[in-house]
């Protein structure tokens, strides 16, 4: 009797009207539909993921959302988020796993990133490639970085970093900038972060960075600048560095 209690009070829990969605008249709406269309579900799951912060109830909605559409890879891999916050690495790895089977390369960065947290640095680098293989050049910075960072091998992180700025991956040029400076090649390293200007950056704010930050010279900068013009970038800054 206890358990059938307890069953009752869930399925209450679960799919009565919460009142915590009143803020969200949209989400009362997706409420609705939430059983049987994708879409609603999912909708439903990221309000009670980013809005009222409750994890139990945007798993529910996400897993709901994955079952009537498993081509929803968001939800996915919106579960591999959550477990992978809370901690459920094997839940998490799961869920990225399946939210990559669409051909969607993100949640596989992800993964990565998960198995770098755990130290396991093959199953990292395996899944940083296979991004980089579907066109993701933030497996290969990211390859570049646990190279870097984790297994302090500086060849191969800028052979991965040169492979994303190549084709305009903004951070890769920047890490690029940063492991030059810090080998003490001040120029290659100037050449980079003035080659920022076509990636975000004013070029106010690169020549702000270089001399007060990284503290290098007016000569040294513009060697830089005509250095930048020959790197291997889709778009180089050529409008004048004084």
């Amino acid at each position: 009797m206890k358990q059938l209690l307890l069953l009752i009070i869930l399925t209450f829990t679960l799919f009565a009207n919460d009142a915590r969605l009143d803020k969200y008249p949209q989400a009362l709406e997706w409420e609705k539909t939430a059983n049987t269309q994708s879409f609603a579900a999912f909708n439903l799951g990221r309000t009670y993921q980013t809005k009222i912060e409750d994890d139990e109830k945007a798993i529910f909605w996400y897993k709901k959302a994955y079952e009537l559409d498993n081509q929803n890879t968001d939800a996915a891999n919106n579960l591999g988020y959550l477990y992978d916050d809370l901690k459920k690495n094997e839940d998490a790895i799961f869920w990225y796993k399946e939210a990559s089977k669409n051909g969607d390369s993100d949640p596989l960065i992800n993964l990565s990133l998960l198995y770098k947290k755990l130290h396991q640095y093959n199953d990292a680098v395996f899944y940083y490639k296979k991004a980089y293989a579907m066109g993701n050049m933030g497996g290969a910075n990211g390859l570049g970085y646990l190279y870097e960072t984790s297994l302090k091998d500086v060849e191969n992180a800028e052979l991965w970093y040169k492979k994303a700025s190549s084709e305009g991956y903004g951070k890769a040029i920047a890490n690029l900038g940063r492991i030059y400076h810090e080998q003490g090649d001040k120029t290659m390293g100037a050449a980079y972060v003035i080659a920022m200007i076509n990636y975000g950056y004013t070029k106010k704010q690169v020549l702000k960075f270089l001399k007060n930050t990284r503290e290098v010279d007016d000569d040294t900068i513009q060697k830089a600048y005509k250095l930048q013009q020959t790197l291997d970038i889709p778009k180089h800054y050529t409008g004048g560095i004084n």
